[in-house]
């Protein structure tokens, strides 16, 4: 686990050199689906509406680093699943239990007519970390003071995810939407215990596709 967080910093860091001709930062809501009962996914006015209406909505913000045609970003998009007071009434804090359900993703983007362009085509591909676990880590360590709180998600599954998006830039602001297909690994993910030893992570199935919805800023 730990290992493909260096990966994923290594390569931002190491690509800067290449995409250097500019940055892009911004806001992303995601939306997964499964497959209805004849194999399809949602079309993209319902999955608009699932937005509008709230339903499934992962918030986040993502970053890039932009050449003329390329770009190369890095994405976190989540949903948090609040602590019942109730259920946790006999916690110091209750929301120390706060759990949220995140998608860290690192792409790379290919802009038909230039990632600044007015109508913006472009092709998309990444690796990814679909992952479920506690938010507050740090303050639950100090309130249970139990070696099993590790840095390492609860569950999490690799993926690698292929699609296509659209986007219209008007100088330095821009809106967009794309549709990713997700794969995920067979390999499971292993973390590594307080006592240095590693375990196998519980699999998170990967949701097979998502629509997104972004606005962005370019400098």
């Amino acid at each position: 686990m730990k290992k493909l967080v260096v990966v994923f910093i290594m390569v931002a860091v190491v690509s800067t050199g290449v995409f250097a001709q500019g940055l892009g930062f911004g806001l992303s809501v995601n939306q997964y689906y499964m497959e209805d009962e004849n194999g399809n996914f949602p079309s993209l006015p319902e999955a608009w509406d699932d937005f509008r209406e709230g339903n499934g909505r992962y918030w986040g913000g993502f970053g890039e680093f932009m050449g003329r045609n390329y770009a190369l970003g890095l994405s976190l998009n989540y949903m948090i699943d609040r602590a019942d007071p109730d259920v946790y009434s006999w916690a110091e804090n209750p929301s120390n239990y706060d759990m949220w359900n995140y998608d860290l993703n690192l792409y790379l983007a290919y802009h038909f007519l230039g990632t600044k362009s007015l109508l913006d085509p472009f092709l998309q591909a990444g690796f990814g970390l679909w992952a479920y676990d506690y938010m507050n880590k740090d303050a639950l360590r100090e309130e249970e003071e139990e070696t099993w709180v590790t840095d390492d998600p609860l569950m999490g599954s690799a993926y690698f995810d292929l699609g296509a998006g659209l986007g219209v830039n008007f100088g330095s602001l821009g809106i967009f939407f794309r549709g990713m297909y997700n794969f995920q690994s067979d390999k499971p993910l292993y973390g590594q215990d307080q006592s240095g030893s590693d375990y196998e992570i519980f699999e998170l199935p990967v949701m097979p596709f998502k629509w997104t919805f972004g606005a962005k800023f370019l400098l």
